[in-house]
C-alpha cells in the first residue's frame, strides 16, 4: 500500500457497532453509535492516561446519560491538574477532542 492510500484510510469512517466498552472510556462518536476510525482508540487511550495520573476515574462524576449529554454532546472532560507537564495537559487535550480528527496519534 503505496502512503498516499494510507493516508486516505486513516481517515476512513467506518459503521461499527456502537457502545463497545466501558462508557467513561469510549469515544463521543462510540458513545453516539456514529461511524468511528481508529482515533476512538486516542480518546480510549486519553483517558486511560487519565485514570493513571489523576489516580481517579474519568468522567466519575457522570451519569451515562449526563455522559451522553455533558461529554459526548457538549465536549465536556475532566479538569486536567496544573501539576502536569504542559506537554502531557496539551496531549490529553488533543487526544479528548470531540473532532476525532483533531486527536494526536
Amino acid at each position: 500500500m503505496s502512503s498516499v492510500d494510507s493516508a486516505a484510510s486513516d481517515d476512513e469512517r467506518r459503521k461499527l457497532t456502537g457502545l463497545t466498552g466501558s462508557l467513561r472510556y469510549m469515544a463521543p462518536e462510540v458513545a453516539l453509535q456514529e461511524p468511528y476510525n481508529h482515533k476512538a482508540e486516542v480518546f480510549s487511550f486519553t483517558s486511560l492516561l487519565y485514570h493513571f495520573l489523576s489516580h481517579q476515574k474519568p468522567f466519575s462524576w457522570m451519569t451515562p446519560d449526563t455522559f451522553l449529554a455533558d461529554a459526548c454532546r457538549n465536549g465536556k472532560r475532566p479538569l486536567l491538574s496544573g501539576k502536569w507537564p504542559g506537554d502531557v495537559q496539551a496531549l490529553m487535550a488533543a487526544g479528548w477532542s470531540s473532532d476525532s480528527r483533531a486527536r494526536a496519534l
